[in-house]
């Protein structure tokens, strides 16, 4: 069983197919900020303790999170109007 479901998540704000377009894009966010952070992890020491949310986040597979972020509203999906 996956949570949330995909009915939970596309009702009321698009269809299924603008929904797995959404979260490839943002997935894919993710995975470039993820690389960028160990890129600039790898040209300085940090010496502070990373957000244990953070820490947690990247346990977790980039298409999962960017299904969180939609779901809890953190990303929104902006679907064009087509025009009558």
């Amino acid at each position: 069983m996956i949570f949330p479901s995909m009915h939970e998540l596309t009702q009321n704000r698009c269809n299924r197919y603008e929904l797995v377009i959404a979260v490839a894009k943002c997935a894919r966010k993710i995975t470039e900020a993820e690389l960028a952070e160990r890129e600039a992890a790898d040209t300085f020491v940090v010496r502070d303790y990373p957000d244990k949310n953070r820490a947690a986040e990247k346990n977790e597979k980039a298409v999962i999170t960017a299904i969180n972020k939609i779901y809890y509203g953190e990303y929104s999906l902006h679907t064009p109007r087509s025009k009558a």
